[in-house]
């Protein structure tokens, strides 16, 4: 079932019984839409959880379905159908059949689609840009890449190849326009003008500056769970704590033990963390923490593990996977529905383009200060210098000049700037 709740808890609306498990729904202006992991799609009115329509697919749908505008969204069919669907009438507005399996798609001013084998032994990915009004293929790029979802900051997408090398391409054009020279990364996550790249199996996370092209490194101890950045701090979740340091030195601010972490979500002005005192433990726990300290703001718990929660102007609201409800008050301030730490760039100056690469900053090292932390303390390191495996001869090249390898197909070298 869905449910509908109003400002003080109450069910005011409950859909008709879903038969197959769904994916996450789909909220628009007066619809909600349910995908389910079988092949059905349902559209609901808002409010009242009218089912207005209903419509299906030849084949299941094995992929996360994705919200592309105010009006329309994607789902999968089979391994090689992708529908572009309206969510006022559940009818298709357009569709493209690829020749080799789907493996993943996502979408921002251009739908980029990966595609391939997907052999255990052997995976070879692809990936091309769609046109999101017609699905036409607009370019694909001849390299093969990982099978993880690519990431968008301002007109770039940003991915890797599957020998793990970060790669900056153009969403229009399929350009390549930076690629780093180390080796063995996975992208984690863009947060603002940073990204969060994975080394040495997850073990180490990589802070890459978009801006400079330099940055630090820190060994983490166990996988990372979630990153949020408000302002000049970034807080970084592993399994066992949490962590606030510098985004541009790596240096601590405060460090926080919360045992066993199953969750972590960019939350207002720092991150939303799921915790339980033990595994064995009955009660779990949700707690918000600001980038100032390393104390909650406020904590709730229940028994079951929390889901992403809302700011709304009633309060902070948040849900648990049992199916729990709380809205919990929140400072005066802090009570517009703005999800702070999600902001890409400065919000004092949202139309500012970013000069990625700025040629002007040198490549030198930065010094970090050594935390409080019982976990390795963040090492600042330029961007040439991550692949220890490079040999001698590279690293003398890379010493002079920009810290960036460019592509040798590209005759302007570094950032493209329209």
């Amino acid at each position: 079932h869905l449910f509908e709740v109003d400002k003080n808890g109450s069910m005011a609306a409950k859909s008709v019984k879903l038969p197959v498990l769904p994916y996450q729904p789909i909220p628009f202006e007066d619809k909600v839409v349910v995908v389910d992991k079988s092949n059905m799609v349902r559209g609901f009115s808002v409010p009242g959880l009218k089912l207005e329509w209903e419509s299906g697919t030849m084949k299941p749908i094995a992929l996360e379905p994705q919200k592309l505008d105010d009006k329309t969204f994607l789902i999968s069919s089979g391994r090689h159908g992708l529908y572009c669907l309206n969510a006022d009438t559940g009818k298709p507005e357009w569709d493209y059949q690829f020749p080799k399996t789907l493996v993943d798609f996502t979408a921002d001013k251009v739908l980029i689609c990966v595609t391939g084998y997907t052999d255990v032994e052997n995976p070879a990915w692809k990936i091309s840009g769609h046109s999101v009004l017609t699905g036409r293929q607009l370019w694909t790029l001849d390299e093969k890449v990982s099978g993880d979802e690519p990431l968008f900051v301002q007109e770039f997408c940003v991915t890797t190849t599957d020998e793990g090398q970060l790669l900056v391409i153009k969403q229009d054009t399929g350009q390549v326009v930076y690629r780093h020279p180390a080796k063995g990364l996975k992208v984690a996550q863009i947060i603002g003008d940073h990204i969060l790249l994975l080394a040495a199996g997850g073990s180490r996370v990589v802070c890459l500056s978009l801006m400079t092209g330099q940055s630090w490194t820190t060994t983490i101890n166990s996988s990372l769970t979630g990153a949020a950045r408000y302002g000049n701090r970034l807080i970084l979740v592993n399994k066992k704590r949490a962590r606030c340091v510098d985004v541009a030195k790596g240096t601590l601010h405060w460090n926080c033990g919360l045992n066993d972490i199953y969750n972590a979500f960019p939350f207002k002005k720092g991150i939303f963390i799921t915790h339980k005192n033990s595994f064995f433990d009955r009660t779990t726990y949700g707690s918000y923490f600001s980038v100032n300290s390393g104390t909650p703001e406020w904590t709730s718990y229940g028994r079951s593990i929390f889901r992403y929660p809302l700011v709304t102007r009633f309060g902070d609201l948040v849900a648990t996977y049992r199916g729990t409800v709380k809205m919990l008050p929140t400072k005066q301030k802090e009570s517009a529905p703005v999800q702070e730490s999600q902001t890409l760039f400065d919000k004092t100056d949202p139309e500012k383009k970013v000069n990625f690469f700025d040629r002007k900053v040198k490549d030198t090292e930065i010094k970090s200060e050594n935390g409080n932390s019982n976990e390795s303390s963040a090492t600042a390191t330029p961007a040439k210098e991550i692949d220890t495996n490079k040999n001698k001869q590279d690293e003398k090249k890379n010493e002079i000049g920009n810290p960036i390898e460019t592509d040798l197909k590209i005759k302007d070298s570094g950032w493209v700037n329209d």
